[in-house]
């Protein structure tokens, strides 16, 4: 497959989007192991994982990585669906990329968050997905305000600007 003729080649952006989400589902597994083996600070001293705020913190993770994940596949389909399209269509599956990583980096900032200060220790497994997902987001392809600028402006008849 070759990149569409004057267009925005977006397929990097699909892989590096699995990546964001590959790094979220391992930090759902983190954190379910905190919540198994980890106590609550503040009696009554009980597991994390039979306090209801834990549970919603790790069920709202679960969904926004499920749904990453989702609009990835999707996105990847329509990408392999089309892969003549004009500059808008690769404009707008550029922004659902990116979209993709903003959902998977949301869900591990909602895990490092909400487990505690032992997650945030320097060299901690948790504490090295964020740090992951914070160098991924710094990346200059990952910057989403100017691609949503540029989708909108695209759509609006306007010059797209710089990515």
């Amino acid at each position: 497959m070759h990149a569409p003729t004057g267009s925005f080649f977006p397929l990097l952006f699909f892989e590096i989007g699995a990546v964001a989400i590959g790094i979220a589902r391992g930090a759902l597994d983190l954190y379910e192991d905190v919540l198994r083996n980890k106590r609550t600070d503040v009696p009554p001293f009980t597991s994390r994982s039979e306090q209801v705020g834990y549970q919603h913190h790790f069920g709202q993770a679960i969904g926004l990585v499920d749904l990453a994940e989702a609009a990835l596949l999707e996105g990847a389909d329509r990408y392999l669906a089309q892969a003549q399209r004009a500059v808008e269509e690769a404009r707008r599956m550029l922004l659902l990329a990116q979209q993709c990583v903003r959902l998977a980096r949301d869900a591990v900032d909602l895990l490092f968050r909400t487990s505690g200060t032992s997650g945030g220790q320097a060299g901690s497994e948790l504490s090295n997905s964020m740090l992951a997902m914070t160098v991924m987001r710094a990346h200059m392809s990952l910057q989403w305000d100017r691609t949503m600028e540029n989708d909108a402006r695209i759509k609006l008849g306007l010059p797209a600007g710089f990515l």
